[in-house]
């Protein structure tokens, strides 16, 4: 940081605004943090839409468009990528340092040497890059965590409990939505709901007997 950034207040500053520090272009991402900035040639971290820690460089920024040229070098995206994103976009940001920037640099070094990477992405192909993660990890976080289920209580006993809570939900909702409630005769639907969830609290108890 030189005398220039310290000379600007968080109350001149604007997100997207351009300056020169240290000789190097940068685009103020978050005034309200004493100015918090992204400077061409950083090693950084950073996360987007809760896409969690990216490792990446910042190799342009435009203050015409408060726009911020990324590329990526470890995270759950391609490896070698240029996004480019609103400054907007962006969640948490920080520089790297030591050694940490050291082994980005290396790392980006062998990643263009093979070749990898791209004259730039788009942030609505970027989005979808994002969505698609969190999709993966969503699916395998509920795969892992069915075979938890199924391994502590049965896969049979797993089902019929999600049932009964579901039978269970609807008649709780049922019977408060009803306009004429505790009526001596329930309504059609009440009373359907309700051999339901007896029927499956009979089918869970005889398979907990079975498996005791």
């Amino acid at each position: 940081m030189n005398l220039e950034e310290l000379l600007f207040k968080p109350a001149q500053l604007h997100q997207g605004e351009v300056r020169h520090l240290d000789g190097k272009k940068a685009i103020c991402l978050r005034p309200h943090e004493g100015g918090k900035w992204a400077t061409v040639g950083r090693y950084v971290n950073f996360t987007i839409d809760g896409s969690g820690y990216v490792e990446g460089k910042c190799v342009n920024v435009d203050g015409a468009t408060k726009t911020v040229w990324l590329q990526i070098i470890r995270g759950p995206f391609i490896p070698g990528t240029v996004i480019k994103l609103p400054v907007s976009k962006l969640g948490r940001y920080y520089e790297a340092s030591g050694e940490e920037a050291s082994d980005l640099e290396e790392a980006l070094s062998s990643l263009l040497e093979r070749g990898i990477g791209d004259d730039g992405m788009s942030l609505e192909a970027f989005e979808l890059m994002i969505s698609s993660a969190r999709e993966k990890r969503t699916a395998e976080h509920q795969a892992a965590f069915l075979k938890q289920m199924n391994s502590l209580i049965g896969a049979e006993t797993y089902q019929l409990l999600g049932k009964v809570e579901a039978l269970y939900r609807d008649l709780l909702n049922s019977v408060g939505n009803d306009s004429r409630r505790y009526r001596d005769v329930p309504t059609p639907h009440i009373a359907k709901v309700t051999r339901n969830l007896r029927k499956a609290l009979a089918h869970l108890a005889k398979s907990l007997r079975e498996e005791c």
